[in-house]
């Protein structure tokens, strides 16, 4: 739960800095959450831009975020949460859904 509680309050100040600009990540997950030293820092960055600009990612979205098609603030809290549930349970809650959505979708 402490490592947890690092991630999310790293992650999450990282969040504000760049909402605070206008700009969204796109792509919060943990496969993009680095620890350097004893921080988290939030990478991928090619895919950060402007929140109005379309979404690149497959991964689960806020319903907010699927409805309206673009990169929207929202969807970065909403992958900050999916975050936090996954260290809290040690697996990512949507594992299954997002192997049937990549089956479901055609190749991009």
């Amino acid at each position: 739960a402490d490592v947890a509680a690092r991630v999310v309050r790293d992650v999450g100040q990282a969040l504000r800095c760049m909402h605070g600009c206008g700009i969204a990540h796109g792509d919060v997950k943990l496969a993009n959450i680095l620890r350097m030293g004893d921080g988290y820092w939030l990478g991928d960055l090619p895919a950060v831009t402007r929140a109005t600009t379309k979404m690149l990612t497959n991964d689960p979205l806020a319903s907010t975020a699927l409805a309206a098609g673009k990169r929207l603030l929202c969807n970065d809290m909403w992958g900050l949460g999916i975050v936090t549930l996954g260290l809290l349970a040690g697996v990512s809650p949507f594992k299954h859904t997002c192997d049937r959505f990549k089956r479901i979708l055609p190749p991009q």
